[in-house]
């Protein structure tokens, strides 16, 4: 998935034969983004979401991954926990090029 909006946003993704939100919001010069599945906990515990900002000048990048979180949970908690990627604002102005953000953000199956 490929996000160039530099506001709010949300989408729903189908991955892996599951379906999977996203949400992104900014609020007080902080970023959050969290990756849900419309499943149980117990369910969601089984996939990761890798976040990668890439700069503009090609060496500038940041790779952080979570366990995703699960419908049930509210996503405003998710930001709460600290269990999603959470950047201040002038981190992620770095990465905004041309007024788009370059963003990706992979979902896989976590290996045993």
């Amino acid at each position: 998935m490929r996000s160039y909006n530099v506001g709010n946003a949300e989408a729903v993704r189908f991955i892996l034969d599951e379906t999977f939100l996203c949400f992104k919001r900014v609020k007080d010069g902080k970023w959050f983004y969290v990756v849900q599945l419309v499943g149980t906990k117990e369910e969601a515990l089984n996939y990761k979401s890798q976040f990668t900002l890439c700069g503009a000048n090609g060496v500038d990048k940041i790779v952080e991954t979570f366990v995703v979180r699960s419908f049930a949970e509210d996503f405003s908690d998710s930001f709460k926990s600290g269990k999603c990627l959470i950047l201040d604002d002038i981190v992620v102005r770095n990465f905004v090029v041309d007024g788009k953000l370059d963003l990706t953000v992979s979902v896989s199956k976590i290996e045993e």
